[in-house]
């Protein structure tokens, strides 16, 4: 495979468990990845927070307040979702967990059980595949889960079962593996629940609160105003050195200017095409 010199010689500088989901993986067996994260889920909260980004141009207090709303809003959002949820798996990872089940015959497998004292240990293989892979389950729950692994590297890097390990739970060697239990604890209702307590909530402070938090001396009658929408949208933050911002005025004549512009090279193009089309 041809490389650029330059690509080549930053993926040397960077360490493998930096770059590489399987190596960051091999460091301990504890350690899990949810797949690999892109730049959608930064660009998701950029547009979230759009609001807060434009107001920032013009008043810093205001955009921060705004900002607190907002996760206020988005907590108080997922907490109330999570309870009302009442099934074993959360949603997101019983869509996944049936996608994952719905693709995979346990009859085109050759599946054997191994003797261990802590795990259900399984060697399976696929018919069509020359490769056998080790799969293996614990014997006592953990928070509900018996969630193991495979001598694949699929289970480690996206904290999913790979089609080997839910060719044995289909097979049902195991009278007491469910869909649910051999998944891992975090994607489960419970765990759900511990990231947002029934109770817990986020303080928000509002103008009111701020202004009590002042000295008597330096509170005012007058009232605060959180800063409109019409005013943050293409305003222009500080300016760099001398750089002189045009006035209203200014803005107003040169968009006129254009506009002319625009309205003499459509007259120019109508007589040209006038002149074409005479005989």
């Amino acid at each position: 495979m041809n490389m650029d010199d330059k690509a080549l010689r930053y993926l040397n500088k960077v360490n493998d468990h930096e770059q590489y989901p399987a190596s960051r993986c091999a460091m301990g067996d504890d350690i899990y990845m949810y797949g690999r994260s892109s730049s959608s889920s930064a660009e998701a909260m950029n547009k979230a927070n759009s609001m807060v980004r434009e107001r920032h141009a013009v008043d810093c207090v205001n955009a921060v307040l705004l900002w607190l709303k907002l996760e206020k809003t988005r907590y108080e959002e997922h907490r109330t979702t999570a309870w009302e949820w009442n099934e074993v798996l959360t949603p997101y990872a019983k869509k996944k967990c049936e996608v994952l089940f719905r693709n995979v015959n346990h009859c085109l497998y050759n599946i054997s059980i191994l003797q261990h004292a802590e795990r259900f240990v399984f060697n399976v293989k696929r018919h069509d595949s020359p490769t056998m892979r080790t799969c293996y389950f614990m014997k006592e729950e953990v928070k509900g889960s018996v969630f193991g692994g495979c001598s694949r590297s699929f289970p480690k890097t996206h904290a999913l079962q790979c089609h080997h390990v839910i060719a044995v739970v289909k097979s049902t060697r195991i009278t007491d593996l469910t869909m649910s239990n051999c998944m891992p604890y975090w994607w489960m209702t419970d765990c759900w629940h511990e990231q947002y307590p029934v109770n817990s909530g986020i303080e928000y402070l509002d103008m009111e609160t701020l202004m009590n938090t002042l000295p008597e001396d330096q509170q005012t009658k007058n009232p605060f105003r959180y800063c409109p929408p019409f005013a943050a949208p293409n305003k222009r933050g500080r300016p760099k050195g001398m750089a002189r911002i045009p006035s209203p005025i200014e803005k107003s004549s040169r968009k006129k200017r254009k506009v002319m512009d625009k309205k003499r090279l459509e007259t120019v193009v109508e007589s040209l095409m006038a002149e074409d089309d005479a005989p």
